[in-house]
Order: C-alpha cells, then sequence, then structure tokens
C-alpha cells in the first residue's frame, strides 16, 4: 500500500483547521466517561452492598416497590427530562431562555401536581385491599421518583449546554451517596425496603439541592422572566412534543415492571430479589453505557439542527445515530460471547452467595439489554426531527405485546420463560424502532 502524501497532508489540515473543536469534544467526552465509570463502579458496590444486608425475599419486595417509583417517573414526570433537554437549544437559538425556564418550571409543576394527586387517589385503595405495608413504601417510592426528575430535569439543562463536568461529577456521586447513606441508615434503624428507599431519597435531595446550587450559577432558575403569552407559547409545544412521551411512558412502565410482577404472580418474592440482582449488575451498566451515548450525541445533534430549518443537517444526523447503534450491536454481541465465560465469577464478585443460581442468564440479559439500548439510541432520530408520535403505535401495541409475553412465558415455564421474553421483545422492539426511524420525514 502506498504512502498517499496528499491524504496525510489533508488529514493534517482538517485536524488544524479543528483543533479547538476536537480539543472541546474530547475534554467533553472524557467528563462523561468519567461520569459514567463512577456511575457504574458505584452501580455494583450498591448492589453488593444491599445484597450483603438484604436477603432475597426482601429485596425482591424492594424490586416490586421501586416499580411504583418508575411509574410516577415514566408516566407523569417522563417528558420533564425529555423537554428540557430538546427545548433548550431552540431557547438558545431564538434568545429566549427566561421563557423557556419559566414555561419548563411550569411544566414540572403541573406533572408533579398530577403525580402527587393520583397517588393521594391510590393510598385509601392500598389499605381497602389490605396492603397497608405498602402505604409508606408508595410514599417514598413516588418521593424520590418526583425529587430524581427534577433533578434529571436541571441535568439535562447542563448537559445541553454542554457543561459536561458538572453533569458527569453529579452522576458519578449519585451511587456513592446511596451506598454511604444508607449504610447509615441501616445502622440507625436496620436494613429492610423501607430504609433503602429512605436512604435513595435522602441522597437524590442532596444530589438535586447540589444541581440546583451549581444551575444557579448559570441562570437563576427561579427568575421566571419572559413574556407570559410566549411562555404559553412554549407550555404548548411542549405539550405537543411531550404528551406522546408520557403516554408511551406507560406501555415502557409495564414493559420492564411485568418482568418482576410476572415472578411474584407465578413463581416467588425470593425469583424477584435474585433477578432484580442480576438486572442491577448486567442491565444497570449496560443501561448506562447506551445513556452515556445518548448524552454526548443528543445535545449536539440538536444544537446542529435547531429549529429544523436545515433539511440536509437533519438528514447527516440520523446517518450518525444509525452508525452509533449498529457499532454498539456488534459491541453487545461480543461482549455476551466473552460473559459466558466468566459470568459465575463476575457475579461473585457483585452479589452475595444467596444470589448465585442465576448467573448463568448473563449472557441472555446482556443481549436482550443491550439490542433495546440500540433500539433507544435509534430513538434520537425522532426526537431530532420533533416526530415524536411516531413512536406510539410501539409504545402502545409493541410493548403491550411484550408484557403478554413475559405474563404467558413466565405461566407456563418458570423464570425461564422471562429471559426468552426478554430476547425476543428486545428484538421486536429494535425491528419495529428500525421500521419507524426508515420513514421519519427529513
Amino acid at each position: 500500500m502506498k504512502f498517499n502524501i496528499r491524504s496525510y497532508q489533508s488529514f493534517i489540515l482538517i485536524f488544524l483547521n479543528n483543533k479547538s473543536r476536537i480539543a472541546r469534544l474530547t475534554g467533553e467526552l472524557g467528563w462523561i466517561v468519567f461520569g459514567q465509570l463512577a456511575s457504574i463502579v458505584g452501580s455494583f458496590v450498591l448492589v453488593r452492598v444491599l445484597t450483603n444486608y438484604l436477603d432475597p425475599f426482601e429485596y425482591g419486595r424492594l424490586g416490586l416497590v421501586l416499580t411504583v417509583s418508575t411509574f410516577s417517573s415514566q408516566i407523569f414526570l417522563s417528558g420533564v427530562p425529555s423537554v428540557a433537554s430538546r427545548f433548550y437549544s431552540i431557547a438558545v437559538e431564538n434568545n429566549d431562555l427566561k421563557g423557556f425556564l419559566r414555561s419548563t418550571g411550569l411544566f414540572t409543576l403541573y406533572a408533579t401536581a398530577i403525580t402527587v394527586l393520583i397517588t393521594l387517589i391510590a393510598i385509601p385503595f392500598l389499605y381497602l385491599y389490605g396492603y397497608q405495608q405498602w402505604v409508606i413504601l408508595s410514599i417514598l417510592a413516588v418521593l424520590f421518583a418526583i425529587v430524581s426528575t427534577y433533578s434529571s430535569a436541571i441535568s439535562s439543562i447542563q448537559n445541553s449546554a454542554r457543561n459536561r463536568s458538572n453533569v458527569a461529577i453529579h452522576s458519578g456521586m449519585e451511587a456513592w451517596l446511596k451506598i454511604g447513606i444508607g449504610i447509615c441508615i441501616f445502622k440507625i434503624i436496620g436494613a429492610s425496603s423501607t430504609s433503602v428507599l429512605l436512604a435513595f431519597l435522602v441522597s437524590s435531595i442532596l444530589i438535586g439541592l447540589s444541581q440546583l446550587f451549581f444551575f444557579k450559577r448559570i441562570t437563576n432558575p427561579f427568575e421566571i422572566g419572559g413574556n407570559v403569552k410566549r411562555s404559553e407559547a412554549w407550555l404548548q409545544k411542549m405539550w405537543i412534543y411531550s404528551w406522546p412521551l408520557m403516554a408511551g411512558g406507560l406501555f415502557n412502565w409495564a414493559f420492564f415492571a411485568s418482568q418482576r410482577w410476572s415472578l411474584e404472580l407465578f413463581v416467588s418474592t425470593s425469583d424477584v430479589g435474585k433477578f432484580f440482582a442480576l438486572t442491577q449488575v448486567v442491565a444497570t451498566p449496560i443501561t448506562l453505557a447506551g445513556g452515556l451515548v445518548i448524552t454526548l450525541i443528543s445535545p449536539i445533534l440538536f444544537s446542529r439542527v435547531g429549529n429544523l430549518s436545515a433539511s440536509d443537517k437533519t438528514i447527516a444526523s440520523k446517518k450518525i445515530v444509525v452508525k452509533l447503534a449498529a457499532l454498539g450491536m456488534a459491541l453487545v454481541f461480543l461482549l455476551a460471547i466473552l460473559s459466558s465465560f466468566f459470568s459465575e465469577a463476575i457475579f461473585k464478585l457483585f452479589v452475595a452467595p444467596e444470589y448465585l443460581e442465576v448467573a448463568k442468564y448473563m449472557p441472555i440479559v446482556i443481549i436482550s439489554t443491550g439490542v433495546l439500548q440500540c433500539s433507544q439510541v435509534l430513538g434520537i432520530v425522532l426526537t431530532i426531527a420533533m416526530q415524536t408520535k411516531k413512536v406510539l403505535p410501539l409504545a402502545i401495541l409493541g410493548q403491550s405485546l411484550i408484557v403478554l409475553f413475559n405474563l404467558i412465558f413466565v405461566w407456563y415455564l418458570g423464570i425461564n420463560g422471562l429471559f426468552y421474553s426478554m430476547v425476543l421483545g428486545s428484538f421486536i422492539h429494535l425491528i419495529w424502532m428500525i421500521l419507524i426511524i426508515k420513514n421519519v420525514k427529513e
């Protein structure tokens, strides 16, 4: 192969012309990787600590009650971080950051009010049907969801503003705060699902307050200026953008919650705990890795596309997203193959001995979670094009079908059936998403 001096010179010229941009992107990537690595290591240590303190039955109860938290965050509160992330670049482009912040604050308050109202309605029914022990757990779970959403919204704005170091530090701190506060609470009131939720809530409050402190150094979120009529226009756009995400959130919640509740209904609470521990060790780092890609690429693409006036930029952004998803798929299968040789050793390192019997399912969880994350990455195309309604058929029909698979497979095959259903469901989700973005208008 001959050395091409012209290609070399062109490469050097491109590098020199984009030196500052490359340095900035390298710095941003470094902070994101730091934050995600700290989160992943923290999540591993958190699982080890919790499984040491809680037996599979109590850990299963924790996994079930956390579905209450995700119910709130996936439905009523799901639009808040997404709205904060997507509309920031548009607000900057329109020179109306105050109006954007005012409208985002109002949007968040409305979502919170609905969440609190639904919780107050649900509490009497818990008493009526004999689930009194779930009342405190549910209240703590909902409060945790609300505070986490506030923190996530601020983080989304910071990320869109490309303040990567702030986002990375808080992301990395969260799991470690849960560990430290959790151990302190266990020493005081004992280890239980209630004390774990209390630790999660306290750590989330501290993270949220810290986020708010650093956010105020950039702009005052309490300064709700801006034209009222323009704020109403912002709210209308936010609602049009986010209601499909909220509607789909119900089915997205059912997609994941049905995994744990099918085991609760047809197998046992202890098996829920073992499955929950497995997904935390395997699925959480993969989900965080998918989040790393979305966190890095979304604000860059949103900034490039802006208000969609340049269709050629939308087309180029779509191609970038597709290539990233394809690379992710290759890495997922490579990781699954490697894990088949070391699954038990890895599980022994991060989980208490009582949970080891589910270690053999690690490659299957890697494939199902990884494929699903690649599908989520492809979903960036819809947010770029502001065509979030296109995801509704998948969110409603596709995920309802997968929920049905979870229940039927576990009913017939026990815990083995759940893993078959997870793999089948993830590929259905991916294929459906590919068909959706293929038809997105450029």
